[in-house]
């Protein structure tokens, strides 16, 4: 899950070192750096811990561009166990995709249309 622009960038409103949040999340500098550039996967608990610590929300520490990630729950629901999805940018790469192949149907479909005008109209004009 990439979460790490909205840390750094929360991180950075405070002012502090990732080896002050690192400290206080009780991890490794390493491993919290693992965590901003998206490197590593997250649990439910880390994004509360983090959102506590930098005195914002943690749906705002998985905000990405103004989507919020679906969350769901594996294990019967246990609420240790997140599965955060991020599949924003593949759906709209599809859209993308699909709205080209449209296009390029659409103008196909045009070009033929007009063939068969032409024939109609060269058939019309030798009756």
């Amino acid at each position: 899950m990439r979460i790490g622009k909205n840390l750094i960038r929360h991180r950075n409103a405070k002012g502090w070192s990732q080896e002050v949040v690192a400290s206080m999340a009780g991890m490794s500098q390493s491993n919290y750096s693992k965590i901003e550039s998206d490197k590593q996967d997250v649990k439910w608990e880390q994004i509360e811990s983090l959102a506590n610590i930098l005195e914002t929300e943690p749906e705002e520490l998985i905000r990405q561009d103004g989507i919020v990630l679906n969350i769901e729950t594996q294990n019967g629901g246990n609420a240790n166990n997140y599965v955060i999805q991020n599949n924003a940018e593949a759906i709209i790469a599809a859209k993308d995709e699909t709205i080209a192949s449209l296009k390029a149907h659409l103008k196909g479909l045009e070009d033929q249309n007009q063939f068969l005008r032409d024939q109609i109209q060269i058939r019309t004009n030798l009756t």
